[in-house]
């Protein structure tokens, strides 16, 4: 057995299923009767994985940089996107129309998943470090937590402007993000830092709810 990387769930009225990716080896992929599928595809490590919402197709994401749609029932690949040599992915998220997604690795792309192509691309060098804690997805935006040159913040972006609207910063400028989350209206955006603190911001206006320390 390979070290557990990443684990996905996914409960549909038909079946339940559940993918997993198992250090540098392929995605796991079990039903509820038991069975399970290898999905072979990525020449390296499998770092993130998620069904998308009506739980008929997982999309993984890799070292390698590569992106894979699999068919949650056959466990057959349906469309893979290669990017530069040099690009490798650290998240995938898929929004609730179950077509889009968002990548996080050197750029945060956005992509059609019917298309086969990028919506938009920000490209992350010279603003982050590649570090990056979480996208959360709500509508037409995205939370980002992110390693800036001088620190940590939390990015908001407009998918549809393709660009950063609200910026979010810690008590002088520390935030060492180390916990991202949001409320189930996705009106809330909630972090945690690695000096004990907690915030909470408004993610329409970007405005700063409440700080506390533990």
């Amino acid at each position: 057995p390979g070290e557990l990387v990443r684990l996905a769930c996914r409960f549909v009225p038909v079946e339940p299923r559940t993918a997993v990716a198992l250090g540098h080896g392929p995605v796991a992929l079990w039903t509820h009767g038991g069975s399970v599928r290898e999905l072979v595809g990525h020449v390296s490590r499998v770092v993130d994985l998620k069904f998308f919402p009506s739980g008929r197709r997982l999309i993984t994401v890799g070292y390698d940089g590569r992106i894979i749609i699999w068919s949650a029932a056959l466990g057959t690949e349906l469309l893979r996107i290669v990017g530069p040599d040099d690009h490798n992915f650290r998240e995938v998220q898929v929004f609730p129309d179950d077509d889009r997604f968002v990548t996080l690795g050197h750029n945060l792309t956005v992509w059609s998943a019917s298309s086969k192509e990028a919506r938009w691309t920000f490209a992350l060098h010279g603003l982050a470090l590649p570090r990056v804690v979480r996208v959360l997805l709500r509508g037409d935006r995205l939370v980002t937590g992110v390693s800036m040159m001088l620190g940590e913040t939390v990015l908001v972006w407009s998918v549809s402007e393709g660009a950063v609207v609200h910026t979010l910063l810690g008590r002088e400028h520390r935030l060492a993000v180390r916990l991202l989350e949001r409320s189930p209206c996705g009106e809330i955006v909630v972090a945690v830092s690695a000096y004990g603190e907690v915030y909470s911001w408004w993610a329409t206006d970007g405005r700063l709810r409440w700080m506390v320390s533990t």
